[in-house]
């Protein structure tokens, strides 16, 4: 995953990382985009919230007269806090979505390229030779 303190200081850098890694580095962007809809949408659900919260405290100090119309705005405040939540979820799925098509950033100084691409910068010890492959069967009668 992707760390989105980095993505909002640094898009640039997970663009270069994903041009590296031969990806498409508009997916920076969707991201870029979802992570604002997701703020945006937790924000407008959490101050919804609060504004049923005091409205309905207010119905209980409310006097007769006045219930009916508080009871009305509270209604009203739960259909709309219902919808913000559901705005929020479809915010965050797309966020998740365009969260997971993002590679990890390539470290700098790592090479360009894929298994085709690599090279040998040190070897240690002799690698083993062996001239005849071992079966499972072979590896189990060690361990007996």
């Amino acid at each position: 995953m992707i760390d989105l303190k980095l993505l909002r200081e640094d898009p640039d850098a997970v663009r270069r990382s994903q041009l590296s890694r031969g990806e498409d580095p508009t997916l920076v962007d969707t991201l870029l985009s979802a992570d604002a809809a997701r703020r945006a949408a937790i924000s407008s659900a959490d101050a919804l919230r609060a504004d049923q919260k005091s409205a309905s405290k207010s119905v209980g100090a409310a006097s007769p007269d006045e219930r009916p119309a508080l009871l009305a705005r509270a209604k009203e405040l739960a259909e709309q806090v219902k919808a913000a939540e559901a705005a929020q979820a479809e915010a965050e799925a797309a966020f998740t979505a365009a969260h997971m098509a993002i590679s990890n950033v390539v470290i700098d100084g790592v090479p360009a390229g894929g298994e085709d691409d690599f090279a040998v910068l040190d070897t240690v010890g002799e690698p083993p030779r062996s001239t005849t492959p071992r079966t499972t069967s072979s590896w189990a009668s060690r361990w007996a």
